[in-house]
């Protein structure tokens, strides 16, 4: 995720990350060899950073002892912090956002107003090109003017991994679209039962549907045609069935009291909720939507079928709260796959593979 960042910011963000994964005394010599840089180099983003740690109030984050070497001493809570801080300084980032957040970037603004040259611009559109180009996206330039293009549920899914990675627990950066309070509290009100979900999934909510809305108020709204065929189907016969859900006409109006959307998107908004472990333990959800897939025949029933029979869960596991925990996380991982194909990571930034691999593991394990 930093590979489109400057060198500096790229520099001091593997040396932080280091020093706060290795949890003691690292030498120089080890930093040189684990980031891959030079001695000299080594030390000047150190100094480099423990001088931004200090600016922003976060003094004695990076020890540096002689004999000992260097060391993070602060809590989880001000890595992530200390982290934010590096990448929303950074140009790349303030571009990212622009893209995200208005319809399009004037190359000659977006220069002057940050006091850079457009070859920095250039070099920036490249390297993003270069990031994005596994995932469909893409950022075109035509008379000055960057927009970016591709697949909307990729570029919406890239803004779900970065922005909730980033800004999770630390501060609301969609108030230019919705306030966080307002988002809450749509929320709670139009789905009352999503409150016996843990705090983070909620949250991840409200972050998921700011991005939705920032996306649709820069003219990018979603079609039925670029979902899977059987979203409709599978809200109305799951969803509006097993929860107290009002019918959808009326939470469309809802959604349309908030900012209008059509749609397409209040259905594509319920799909990804249901990409969420937690939502398939809710009153009988999860009987229901494994009943949908497999009368239906779906293609996320079909790779349900091959993680099963390849973990044999129902010869393993004869708790049934277990049995619902794991055949939820394989189904909520399948239809993930099938509705971000181009991607390989859950929202949380877990690899899917080793994600699947190593929960269904753990939880077969207690059962044998």
């Amino acid at each position: 995720m930093y590979a489109f960042f400057d060198r500096e910011t790229r520099t001091m963000l593997t040396l932080l990350r280091t020093l706060y994964l290795e949890e003691h005394w690292c030498s120089t010599e080890e930093l040189m060899e684990w980031a891959k840089l030079d001695r000299r180099t080594v030390l000047k983003y150190l100094k480099l950073l423990q001088e931004i740690a200090q600016n922003h109030e976060h003094k004695g984050l990076i020890d540096t002892k002689k004999g000992a070497g260097h060391k993070f001493v602060g809590t989880k809570i001000e890595y992530r912090t200390l982290t934010f801080q590096l990448i929303t300084m950074s140009i790349p980032f303030s571009f990212i956002s622009d893209l995200y957040f208005l319809k399009n970037i004037d190359i000659i603004d977006f220069c002057e107003k940050h006091f850079v040259s457009d070859t920095v611009v250039k070099k920036i559109i490249t390297d993003l090109n270069s990031f994005f180009s596994p995932y469909h996206i893409q950022l075109v330039v035509k008379k000055g003017i960057v927009t970016v293009t591709g697949e909307e549920v990729s570029i919406r899914y890239f803004a779900y991994l970065f922005f909730w990675g980033l800004f999770r627990g630390i501060t609301w950066p969609f108030d230019s679209v919705i306030s966080e309070q307002d988002i809450d509290k749509f929320l709670k009100k139009q789905f009352p039962n999503w409150t016996l979900t843990k705090k983070v999934s909620r949250s991840q909510f409200a972050f998921i549907l700011a991005i939705n809305l920032s996306r649709i108020k820069t003219g990018h709204s979603l079609s039925y045609e670029q979902l899977p065929p059987f979203t409709k189907d599978l809200n109305r016969e799951v969803f509006f069935s097993t929860t107290s859900q009002v019918d959808f006409e009326t939470l469309h109006s809802e959604f349309n009291l908030l900012f209008d959307i059509p749609e397409a998107e209040v259905d594509y908004f319920i799909l990804v909720a249901q990409t969420r472990v937690q939502m398939y333990l809710l009153n009988d959800f999860l009987s229901k939507a494994l009943d949908f897939h497999k009368n239906n025949q779906t293609v996320t029933f079909d790779i349900f079928n091959l993680i099963s029979e390849q973990f044999s869960v129902k010869a393993k596991i004869t708790d049934t709260e277990t049995f619902n925990i794991i055949t939820s996380l394989i189904l909520s991982t399948c239809l993930a796959v099938i509705l971000f194909p181009n991607f390989d990571t859950t929202i949380t930034n877990y690899d899917y593979n080793n994600y699947l691999y190593n929960t269904c593991l753990l939880y077969t394990s207690r059962c044998v």
